[in-house]
């Protein structure tokens, strides 16, 4: 679900595919600044280590349309995030994110 998520994004937001060795970004704007793309198509959630300039969430339905939850300030979204020792990740539930939108 990543990569599609990832390829919708690329070509409907103008973004760049970051290299292979990219840590903690999957995109970057054509100003430079980096994305973090995050595609759910079940969960009410979603994880992520690493940081970026932006962080983009996408949600797919099961007819394969998809709407933006989240495009905004990475370091805005954090402070909604809970940290999952167990995960080693931290986690944001789409209703924080829907509810940052505005």
């Amino acid at each position: 679900m990543g990569d599609f998520g990832e390829l919708v994004a690329i070509d409907n937001y103008g973004l760049e595919k970051a290299s292979g060795g990219a840590s903690g970004y999957d995109a970057l704007r054509p100003d430079g600044k980096t994305v973090q793309i995050k595609t759910v198509y079940a969960a009410n959630q979603i994880g992520f280590r690493g940081q970026a300039d932006y962080l983009l969430v996408i949600k797919v339905e099961s007819d394969g349309s998809w709407r933006e939850i989240y495009y905004d300030d990475f370091a805005a979204a954090m402070p909604l995030s809970t940290y999952s020792k167990r995960d080693n990740k931290r986690v944001i539930t789409l209703s924080k994110l829907n509810r940052k939108v505005v």
